[in-house]
């Protein structure tokens, strides 16, 4: 491997998808719509290891230290997305691709299904792969501003306009203004390097 990762870097980073994802699931046990609520939840946890992992990719520095959590809290939230992808996939919509796009929409489902093909990937290619090559920073790069996008436009905006949960659309917020900031400390310290850890 091509990082020394401590067991307490990988101990920090469980213990804090579990607790997460315990909660979420608590929470939904308590609501009578069981299920609907197991496939929020658990996007919403997606959403608050993704904010930690994209703060981590944009501020600036070489340490490795940070570079191995970015790791660690972006393999986090995408198996916290992919707990999501097996609750509203296979339980809540049966495994059917026919339900799932006939639900969702053509154009939803499809961003859904390249989004997670792509961040699987890129996760893959984070661990195991060592190339510094260009095509690499380039998609990497593309990838996390693709999932920020999404998060922002599902609570901020939809939320917002649909009137639905204040909480939903305050975590969007609060994700948003994480990552600014980050990205205003990585200006103001004049880096010059692409947005993403370095290999």
């Amino acid at each position: 491997m091509r990082r020394s990762i401590s067991s307490g870097q990988v101990a920090l980073t469980a213990v804090t998808f579990a607790f997460l994802l315990a909660v979420a699931l608590w929470e939904a046990q308590t609501r009578q719509n069981v299920l609907f609520h197991q496939v929020l939840n658990t996007v919403r946890v997606t959403m608050v290891l993704f904010g930690i992992a994209m703060c981590l990719f944009v501020l600036p520095g070489r340490s490795e230290g940070r570079e191995t959590y970015w790791l660690l809290f972006w393999t986090a939230s995408l198996v916290s997305f992919l707990a999501h992808i097996y609750v509203s996939f296979v339980v809540y919509f049966h495994a059917s691709l026919h339900e799932f796009f006939a639900t969702q929409g053509a154009l939803v489902a499809t961003v859904n299904v390249v989004t997670t093909v792509w961040w699987l990937f890129d996760v893959i290619l984070s661990w195991f792969s060592t190339a510094s090559a260009k095509w690499i920073s380039i998609q990497r790069t593309g990838i996390h501003l693709l999932i920020l996008f999404l998060f922002f436009l599902s609570t901020v905006v939809l939320h917002s306009v649909d009137n639905k949960e204040t909480f939903v659309v305050i975590l969007g917020v609060i994700q948003a203004l994480s990552v600014l900031i980050c990205f205003i400390i990585r200006i103001r310290a004049g880096s010059k390097t692409a947005l993403q850890p370095n290999p």
